[in-house]
């Protein structure tokens, strides 16, 4: 039985459209749930702006063929938040950072000359 296998332009064109789509979280969206993004963190005290997140460790893109069609497998990686914190009990500032791990996954559409991935965030 013969098995088909992704090639490096395919894998190389979709991580990029993996990593511009979580750019886009990353980027000027100053929230500690950034919109239509995987990751997010939920916190007692007031955060104030700025609200950075970044990519520790991006999601390894792995495609399969199931059916005929191409799948991505689910998509894993890490983000940190960095902001300043005040409790609200105690006026007390302090810095807060934490590594978040994130997961979500991706409808993958190739064409014959395009490829597509859109990320489904719940």
């Amino acid at each position: 039985m013969l098995t088909t296998e992704a090639t490096e332009a395919l894998k190389n064109e979709v991580d990029a459209d993996v990593r511009s789509f979580l750019a886009g979280c990353t980027s000027a969206q100053d929230r500690l749930a950034p919109t239509g993004c995987p990751f997010f963190h939920f916190t007692d005290n007031r955060v104030e702006l700025p609200i950075v997140w970044e990519i520790t460790e991006y999601p390894e893109v792995k495609i399969r063929s199931v059916s005929g069609n191409w799948v991505l497998s689910p998509l894993n990686g890490k983000a940190r938040l960095t902001a300043t914190q005040t409790d609200l009990f105690t006026g007390a500032k302090s810095p807060l950072e934490v590594e978040k791990d994130f997961s979500f996954a991706a409808q993958l559409s190739v064409g014959s000359t395009e490829v597509s991935v859109t990320p489904l965030v719940d």
